[in-house]
C-alpha cells in the first residue's frame, strides 16, 4: 500500500484561506463583495453578473458537496452547532462598546469560513489522526438491494 503524503499546517491554512476568500468574496460588511455588486441600483453588465453568479454557485456546490461527503450530515450539524456556540462565546468576550454590526458580521463570516475550511481538510486530518486512508465518495453509490 502506498504511503499517504503528510498533511501539514500550510496545507490546512491554504484550504482555510481559500474558504475565507470565497466567503468574503460573496459577502462582507465593507460593501466590496459580490452581494453588493449584484444588488447595486445601477444596471451594470447583466451578463457579467450572470456569469460570476454561476461561477460562484459552482464553487459553493463543490464546497458543500465535499464537506457533506467528508463530514456527513451529523458532522455538518455538529459543526454548525459548534460554529454558533463559538460565535456567541466570542461575542461574549468582547466588551459591549465594541459589538458593532460589522464586528458581529465578521465573526459570523469567519465561523462559516472556518467550518468550510475544516470540512475541506477533514479527510486529511482524519487520515493523519487515525492512520487510515479515508475514502471520499462524492457520487452516491447505488446499492443492489435498494
Amino acid at each position: 500500500m502506498a504511503a499517504t503524503p503528510p498533511f501539514t499546517l500550510p496545507q490546512f491554512l491554504l484550504r482555510w484561506l481559500s474558504s475565507v476568500f470565497v466567503v468574503f468574496l460573496t459577502y462582507n460588511p465593507f460593501h466590496y463583495s459580490f452581494w453588493h455588486w449584484v444588488s447595486e441600483p445601477e444596471g451594470g453588465d447583466i451578463m457579467l453578473k450572470a456569469v460570476v453568479s454561476v461561477a460562484l454557485f459552482i464553487v459553493y456546490v463543490f464546497m458543500v458537496w465535499v464537506v457533506l461527503a467528508s463530514l456527513g450530515i451529523w458532522g455538518v450539524g455538529a459543526g454548525a452547532l459548534i460554529g454558533i456556540l463559538a460565535a456567541v462565546e466570542i461575542l461574549d468576550l468582547l466588551p459591549e462598546s465594541s459589538r458593532s454590526r460589522i464586528v458581529v458580521e465578521l465573526i459570523a463570516l469567519l465561523c462559516v469560513a472556518t467550518f468550510f475550511g475544516i470540512g475541506l481538510a477533514w479527510p486529511h486530518i482524519a487520515t493523519r489522526l487515525s492512520g487510515q486512508v479515508q475514502k471520499r465518495y462524492l457520487v452516491k453509490i447505488k446499492k443492489p438491494w435498494a
